[in-house]
């Protein structure tokens, strides 16, 4: 076992959207993913857009993963608005909507902190850990 694993989670350790939880405790992601969208896209949205799989290359790691058209969206326009993650909205939801926009790229509480620009890296980490985030989870390494 690792000294970080004796440690636990700290504020440089990654974190993610697990969408096997997700599944796991049927709940529909796709829902979540839909509520999120900007009004120009939730009215622009077809049904049955989530079942269509498109390539999202991450632009920092040329990492390319599946995601459903309606994630890319998401990620491609109203992830881009600067109204998407704001001091408006509560810290949990600019948390996971760093998550959406980045395509659920692992992300550390110090991360989210710099997008977000807000709390502290201790308090992210402490609402990550915390349970009121479901299915957000420290990325097995």
């Amino acid at each position: 076992m690792s000294a970080r694993a004796l440690r636990g989670p700290g504020i440089d350790t990654k974190f993610h959207i697990d969408l096997e939880r997700w599944k796991q405790h049927g709940r529909d992601f796709d829902l979540y993913l839909r509520d999120n969208l900007c009004a120009a896209c939730r009215e622009e949205v077809e049904p049955g857009e989530e079942e269509r799989e498109l390539d999202w290359v991450n632009p920092e790691t040329g990492e390319v993963r599946r995601l459903n058209a309606v994630w890319g969206r998401l990620i491609t326009c109203c992830g881009q608005q600067s109204d998407f993650i704001d001091a408006n909205i509560p810290l949990t939801t600019a948390i996971f909507r760093v998550l959406l926009a980045s395509g659920n790229s692992p992300t550390s509480p110090r991360e989210f902190y710099e997008r977000i620009g807000r709390g502290s890296p201790m308090t992210i980490l402490r609402i990550l850990l915390g349970g009121t985030l479901f299915g957000v989870t420290p990325v097995e390494l």
